[in-house]
């Protein structure tokens, strides 16, 4: 039984197409889900010299991302009786989520993904795959479904469901 659901978010709304199917099993569960966002430092995206010197623009950005978390709470509980929390973590997107994990009890991680191919994986990396490898949560993947033809987005589908007892197969 799932006790406690991590959402990871990345401030768009394709990352949020994983909060209902998080909020439905957390409902039928009794389960909380904890919304995680992670902050890359300024610095460690564009490594320019003049932004390493001045902080301020790393702080605006970890205040919009702060913001865009009591945003998603108050969503959130205007719609659902789920207990969710938040959090704004910090490193590497797939350690720090994982640490988070670990460290939390989480069981169970619901994550939208774009389900890229082999060579996109190899060259951008996944952070869901990173974590199928790496967690001892069970992972639910929600992939965009495109309308190949139009470009519009179709809706989502369940994409997998990992769990530490199917690593061995």
């Amino acid at each position: 039984m799932h006790r406690n659901i991590l959402v990871p978010l990345d401030g768009s709304k394709f990352a949020e197409h994983a909060l209902p199917p998080a909020l439905g099993i957390a409902q039928r569960a009794g389960a909380s889900v904890r919304v995680a966002l992670i902050h890359t430092p300024v610095t460690g995206l564009y490594g320019g010299a003049e932004l390493a010197t001045d902080p301020s623009l790393d702080y605006l950005v970890r205040d919009s991302q702060k913001e865009y978390l009591i945003d998603v709470l108050k969503r959130l509980s205007s719609v659902t009786p789920v207990r969710v929390t938040s959090t704004l973590l910090e490193g590497p997107i797939a350690d720090a989520l994982h640490e988070y994990a670990v460290a939390s009890q989480i069981d169970l991680i619901i994550m939208a993904t774009h389900a890229r191919g082999p060579f996109s994986r190899f060259w951008l990396g996944s952070v869901a795959d990173r974590l199928a490898g790496n967690s001892d949560a069970g992972l639910f993947g929600i992939q965009e479904f495109l309308n190949h033809l139009s470009g519009d987005s179709a809706g989502f589908v369940a994409a997998r469901e990992r769990s530490p007892a199917k690593r061995g197969e």
